[in-house]
């Protein structure tokens, strides 16, 4: 009996490119981080210019035809003032502006980490689509030598046309799986060109072991939440400077009164005066509707704050409880399934050997073990997603520059 070499262990395909570096090319030079980066930079520079006094206003008035006063013939008045807000005013301003750049450099974190996971999506789906591919080469390869020795045989009046025909209808069908296949990488590497921003015309990727520490989450340090309170500590310091604004502004001025000499008289000379004066802002009632409007964004914040907080616990929950199902399914696969089906099959080929069983019956061992190992593939596929998801969830927020 002509005997059939069946190598049971697929082999894995060699990977050129981890997760690790995809991440550091993709992330240093997104261009939804670099915009972000400048719209925080534009914010703080605002908030250095809000801080500064106005500019100082400078007046020339001219009279064709000079005014006569006490002292003369006035031809024109020259006046130089700056207005000064009440004590605190500035640095307010200045705290918003400083608040918003912090939001939005918590925004960025959270951009940073809603990116990475995306990416990290793609990758984990290329790379279960190539080891998926490797698996059902390894197996084409089997399938030819299964049909060359049915072939043989039948053609020795050793077989059956039957188990022919059986394995050329197993090949053409695992050459469908195989476009398939080739078509998903296709599909999932544009995928990540797209959300990485990168220009990847082949990357062999591989399942990679995504740190987590699923026991220890700190919901408030979240980047939404801090993006949150940031977004409370301008608002606590609008409703301030509202309290500021309705105290009044001062101006401080000085004019300059240009005085022509009158004919015979000795002794004329120019005038200056000096200005103050100073803003009425509580006589206005202006300012009450825009404290109400700032106040009702402040509950509105407190509201948001506390529905994230827990929406945030129950979906890191529940992803906590996907991994460990996952962990529980993969694991039965690695130590019991696959060993089984691996066992059924070395099993099937020793009667195959022996003149036990036929052909059929170690095809559909064979395919039994490949079946096995793809769902194991998509099982951990599942896995690596949960875990990046998990990831993404519970990443704090860390700034060197950002202080509570």
């Amino acid at each position: 009996m002509n005997r059939i070499n069946l190598i049971i262990c697929f082999c894995g395909i060699l990977f050129g490119q981890n997760l690790e570096q995809v991440l550091t090319d993709a992330l240093e030079t997104h261009p939804l981080l670099k915009a972000a980066a400048e719209k925080e930079n534009a914010i703080k520079e605002s908030a250095k210019f809000s801080a500064s006094l106005a500019d100082a206003k400078l007046a020339v008035i001219y009279f064709p035809e000079p005014i006569v006063t006490a002292n003369g013939p006035q031809e024109a008045v020259v006046q130089i003032s700056q207005s000064f807000p009440f004590f605190g005013t500035l640095s307010l301003k200045e705290a918003i502006g400083i608040a918003e750049a912090r939001s939005v450099n918590a925004d960025q974190a959270m951009l940073r980490n809603q990116l990475e996971f995306q990416i990290s999506v793609a990758y984990f789906r290329l790379a279960a689509a190539q080891e998926q591919l490797q698996l059902v080469n390894d197996y084409k390869k089997l399938l030819n030598s299964f049909y060359q020795s049915a072939l043989t045989k039948y053609e020795q009046s050793l077989g059956s046309q039957q188990t022919v025909l059986k394995a050329q209808t197993e090949i053409v069908r695992i050459e469908d799986q195989q476009l398939d296949l080739q078509l998903m990488i296709v599909s999932y590497l544009k995928r990540l060109n797209e959300v990485a921003h990168t220009t990847y015309n082949r990357l062999d990727a591989n399942f990679q072991e995504v740190m987590i520490d699923a026991d220890s989450v700190a919901i408030n340090q979240l980047p939404a939440q801090q993006s949150l309170r940031y977004k409370q500590n301008a608002v606590n310091s609008e409703l301030d400077l509202i309290a500021k604004e309705k105290l009044p502004d001062f101006q401080l001025g000085l004019q300059y009164s240009l005085i022509k000499e009158r004919n015979g008289i000795s002794g004329n000379q120019d005038a200056i005066g000096i200005q103050f004066a100073m803003s009425l802002p509580f006589l206005s009632g202006k300012y009450g509707e825009k404290e109400a409007a700032v106040s009702a964004k402040k509950m509105m914040l407190a509201e948001q704050y506390t529905y994230n907080f827990s929406a945030s616990r129950q979906r890191i929950d529940e992803i906590r409880q996907r991994i460990k199902y996952l962990d529980q399914r993969l694991q039965l696969y690695e130590t019991d399934l696959i060993t089984k089906a691996e066992l059924t099959l070395s099993s099937s080929l020793a009667s195959y050997e022996t003149g036990e069983l036929d052909f059929l019956n170690v095809l559909d061992a064979e395919r039994l073990l490949l079946e096995v190992r793809k769902q194991a593939i998509e099982i951990k596929l599942k896995q690596a997603i949960a875990k990046a998801e998990f990831k993404n969830e519970t990443t704090v927020y860390r700034s060197g520059d950002s202080n509570d």
